[in-house]
């Protein structure tokens, strides 16, 4: 062979690829060098006479180029580092790789670095491709430690370097790993590895940026490195005024466990040069000015820190300029991060994740940050006031955002001196294009802070297409969401959006919020799920509330959603629920369960329907508002609330309202189950208010039971509708039942101060046990109400003590009242020196028209009471409708209006002229089949008793139907609620 200059080198049996024993020394020609592997030592003595060799004569060959570095070798690099400038290509490669059993290859940093350079390494790759560095130790060297300013440093600052050789040759194509990389940490210049396309090779604080994609550094691999006692982990930094040169396709982490980097004991503070476009917050891993990347499966845990800078775990940036066109992705994907940090300045926080700067939307990115765990973050000491611990954060505006899988935990804000500190969970500031933030785990946080806030999950983000926030887990059977043992009155919000294009469909399904102790009594506000962004619509639903004991005297809102739907926009909030319970053990606040306050227009009807509240408990001042839906105008939207469930609450001393309505176009509440509630205030089950307007109400088949006001008592209503409606608006079909007070107030089944149509109610076993009680079936107070075919019976008012406590109809206002078919029966008595009561009680200011009713009252007066079917406020008759007639009257007296008593019908007859000919009077006592309202026959005629009841009706358009649907007979019908066919008898007289 001919040959040129050359060297000699001691040659290991089968380690070279030209024949040779293990006793032999070869030349090796001054040519490009072969693929094959060269041994070190042995072929080359050392790994600096191996990249002398490469940089000054290349390679060739197809295959790799390796050199084994035998396991145990030591070697110090030489002043700078080993600076590697030679370039494989994709079908030739460079290696320098482990070789054997045993500890790694040692590389120590040079101790005759210059001083002031702020630009040395291990190893430098510069303008170098597809080299890998497999299997090697990198260490600082201990003679090495003048940290204190960059000027006088002689220390090492990076690991592994990659660098270009000119603006238009990068270092692309090189795999790092399994490597294990410590400096000194002390000293703030220090990097694990260290890529950046904006300066060059020696002068790294002057923006000299690459000017093509060949000089940028890309797809450049970094995969299972241990690296440690370093500033800065990771650190990829690509073009921005070139955006066509910016870094492509680096992978730091790969795509599986095995390939993922470990970086700990890292951090310090602001590196001490003013590295080109190095951000100032301190990093494990930093990716700024990079495309279609990835940083996944690696463990992040920093040093416990002291710092007057955020630290974070992972930081992907574009700090420069952010891509406007072609298709990128970004992947931050099953990291594991843990930042402790005691500040020395009180602002100073800790950050797990944070991906930002991708400004504007560019629909075409794809950005992912999914099943990642950020955990252990703690942020502590005695200086900090107002610094905040977010887990994972998003600000940058990609076309789709994937928040997705991630776990936080074990995360805590510990600093004695925290006041308005944050602890967050997740949070998007970004206006994405859809943005998914789901099956993410966010618990075991805790907090010092006397006001600062606990958030779960927040958007910000004026997202445009979809807003999905689904299937999160607030705490879970492992740990619960958030504790303290500070006296706190910082809010916590589980789920917040409060911003949202008008284009944007939100999503939020699927929640589970659990696990939230104060350990001593706190004053903080909670919101389990808010939305206040005005997006196009809103979908949340099947949202659970599981087990949560509260120890806070502050307001509790469980869904708040007060935004406007527009036109073609809906609301659906539905299928959501309490599981097993919810208590709050402070007196004090509003409990709201929903609260909508908005004025939507959308034409698609709001839905909010088959949730599910029960088992709650509270105590003191605390009122409960309930499901509260004010949302629409007079005309829209339309609203079905429906198939709800709301059960077992033991309120305290303020007032509860369980469902309430206003506004819409059309308005039903339909199907909702509202059962046992014990307040010792007012109580009201379901509420239609004055506020506002809706064109159509229909509150329907509704279950009220079980209502009670104990202590010193309230107010009890059922049913209340107070709002102006048409004369399709109806209260219908519902059974209102077993309501109580103890107080000095009324119980009132039914209540309407508006034009409303009262039908086919079944209202009975209602009491109230004071003196000063009062109880009513039904109470019409104003505009024009039609009253039909409702059973009323069992009212009690067992130690009243007044002329008139006890009403089945009680008529105290309006303009015009039609009370048609409707079946009253009393049979109540009382304690009290006086007591009195009335089947039907009038005012004289309304005209009244009563036909086909039974109003029997069978109760036992007392004192100067009477027992009458038919009560009027005066003497005025002119305002009874002399259409009147086909009634059943029966009492101690027929009639009474506080002047005149008639105890019988001919009196009655007499006093009332044309009114009333064909009504008759008979003792009900065994007129009907049962007269507790537990039973399906609840005051329906017995078929085997005679009565005038039977074809003793009259004719009436518009109710040819009875209490159950059955239908009337079209000439004859029969009085009262209930038509059959039964027995006649002749009771007319």
């Amino acid at each position: 062979m001919t040959q040129t200059t050359q060297f000699r080198a001691v040659v290991q049996s089968g380690a070279c690829p030209e024949a040779a024993s293990s006793a032999t020394t070869v030349t090796i020609n001054s040519g490009p060098l072969a693929v094959g592997n060269y041994a070190i030592p042995g072929c080359f003595a050392t790994v600096a006479a191996a990249v002398n060799y490469i940089n000054t004569n290349g390679t060739s060959g197809t295959g790799t180029v390796q050199f084994d570095i035998a396991a145990g070798h030591t070697e110090t690099a030489p002043a700078g580092g080993f600076n590697i400038t030679a370039t494989g290509t994709a079908t030739r490669g460079i290696a320098f790789v482990k070789s054997g059993a045993g500890a790694n290859p040692t590389f120590t940093a040079s101790p005759s670095q210059t001083v002031g350079s702020v630009s040395d390494a291990v190893f430098k790759l510069v303008g170098a491709d597809y080299i890998t560095l497999d299997g090697l130790t990198m260490q600082e060297n201990a003679a090495n430690t003048v940290s204190g300013t960059a000027a006088t440093n002689n220390m090492t600052e990076f690991g592994v370097a990659l660098l270009y050789a000119s603006l238009t040759d990068g270092a692309q194509n090189n795999t790092i790993k399994n490597n294990t990389i410590s400096l000194n940490r002390t000293y703030l210049n220090t990097f694990g590895i260290y890529s950046n396309t904006r300066h060059s090779a020696t002068v790294m604080t002057t923006a000299a940026e690459v000017t093509a994609a060949s000089g940028s550094n890309s797809n450049n691999k970094v995969y299972t490195n241990a690296i440690s006692n370093v500033n800065y982990g990771v650190v990829f930094i690509g073009a921005g005024t070139t955006l066509a040169a910016i870094d492509n396709g680096n992978d730091i982490g790969g795509a599986s466990p095995v390939t993922g980097n470990t970086i700990t004991n890292w951090g310090g503070g602001s590196a001490l040069t003013a590295y080109t476009s190095l951000i100032t917050n301190n990093y494990g891993i930093i990716a700024n000015q990079q495309i279609n990347d990835n940083i996944s499966y690696n463990t992040v845990i920093s040093a416990a820190l002291a710092t007057a800078i955020t630290p974070g775990g992972i930081a992907k940036l574009y700090s420069v300029a952010s891509p406007t066109s072609g298709t990128i992705t970004s992947t931050i994907n099953n990291n594991t991060v843990a930042v402790t940090n005691n500040p020395t300045a009180a602002a100073i926080g800790v950050i797990g994740i944070n991906n930002q700067g991708l400004t504007p939307l560019l629909a075409s990115a794809t950005m992912s940050i999914n099943d990642n765990t950020v955990q252990n973050c703690v942020l502590g000491g005695s200086t900090v006031t107002t610094g905040s611990i977010t887990a994972i954060t998003n600000a940058s505006i990609p076309g789709t955002l994937n928040m997705n899988g991630n776990t936080v935990v074990n995360n805590a804000i510990t600093a004695t001196s925290s006041t308005s500190g944050i602890n967050a969970g997740i949070a998007n500031s970004g206006a994405a294009g859809t943005v998914n933030i789901n099956n993410n785990i966010v618990r075991s946080l805790a907090s010092t802070a006397t006001t600062g806030q606990v958030q779960g999950i927040i958007n910000t983000g004026a997202v445009v297409t979809a807003l999905n926030i689904n299937n999160n887990q607030l705490g879970n059977t492992t740990s619960g969401l958030f504790s303290t043992s500070t006296a706190t009155s910082g809010g916590l919000f589980g789920i917040a959006s409060s911003a949202g294009a008008g284009t944007c469909a939100l999503s939020i399904t699927g929640n589970d919020v659990r696990g939230i102790t104060y350990n001593v009594a706190a004053t903080a506000a909670n919101t389990y799920i808010s939305n206040t962004g005005i997006t196009l619509s809103q979908n949340i639903s099947n949202n659970t509330f599981t087990n949560l004991n509260v120890n806070t005297t502050g307001s509790v809102t469980f869904i708040s959603n007060s935004v406007a739907a527009p036109a073609a926009g809906f609301k659906t909030i539905n299928g959501n629920s309490i599981v097993t319970g919810f208590n709050k053990g402070g007196a004090g606040g509003t409990i709201a369960l929903y609260n909508d306050g908005a004025s939507s227009v959308c034409t698609t009807p709001v839905q909010n329907n088959n949730n599910n509240f029960s088992n709650i408990t509270v105590t003191g001042a605390t009122t409960i508002t309930g499901w509260f839906n004010n949302d629409g105008t007079g005309a829209t939207p339309a609203k079905t609330i429906t198939g709800n469930t709301f059960s077992n609450w033991t309120g305290g001393t303020s007032s509860i309202i369980v469902l309430q309505s206003n506004f819409g176009g059309s308005n039903t509440m339909s199907g909702n189950t509202i059962s046992n509630i014990t307040g010792q205030a007012a109580v009201t089950g379901i509420l239609v208010g004055s506020s506002g307007t809706i064109a159509n109400l229909s509150v329907a088949s509704n279950t009220v039971t079980g209502l009670s006001s104990t202590g010193t008592g309230g107010t009890v209503i059922g049913i209340s509708n107070a709002v102006a409606g048409s004369s399709s608006s109806e209260i219908a079909s519902n059974t209102v039942r077993t309501l109580s007070s103890t107080g000095a107030s009324a119980v009132t089944g039914i209540t309407a101060s508006a034009s409303t149509n009262i039908l086919k109610n079944k209202i009975s076993d209602l009491s109230g046990s004071n003196a000063s009680s009062t109880v009513n079936g039904i109470v019409a107070s104003s505009g024009t109400d039609n009253i039909s075919n409702n059973l009323i019976g069992d009212l009690r008012t067992p130690v009243a003590n007044a002329a008139n406590p006890l009403n089945g109809i009680n008529i105290t206002g309006g303009t015009t009242m039609n009370v048609y078919f409707n079946t009253i029966y009393l049979n109540g008595s009382s304690s009290g020196a006086l007591f009195g009561s009335s089947a039907i009680s009038a005012s004289t200011t309304p005209n009244v028209t009563l036909r086909n009713n039974i109003f029997a009252n069978a109760s036992t007066p007392a004192g100067a009471g009477l027992a009458v079917a038919y009560r009027r406020s005066s003497t005025t008759l002119t305002s009874y409708n002399s259409a009147s007639n086909n009634n059943l009257l029966f009492g101690s007296a027929i009639y009474t209006d506080g002047t005149n008593t008639d105890a019988t019908l001919a009196a009655y007859k007499s006093r009332v002229g044309s009114r009333d000919v064909l009504s008759f009077s008979e003792n009900p006592a065994s007129l009907f089949v049962s007269t507790s309202g537990a039973s399906a026959s609840f005051l329906h005629i017995n078929p085997a008793t005679p009565t005038g009841v039977e074809s003793g009706g009259t004719t009436i358009s518009g109710f040819a139907t009875d209490f159950d649907g059955d239908t009337r007979n079209a000439t004859t019908p029969d009085v009262g609620a209930d038509e059959g066919n039964f027995l006649l008898s002749d009771t007319f007289g």
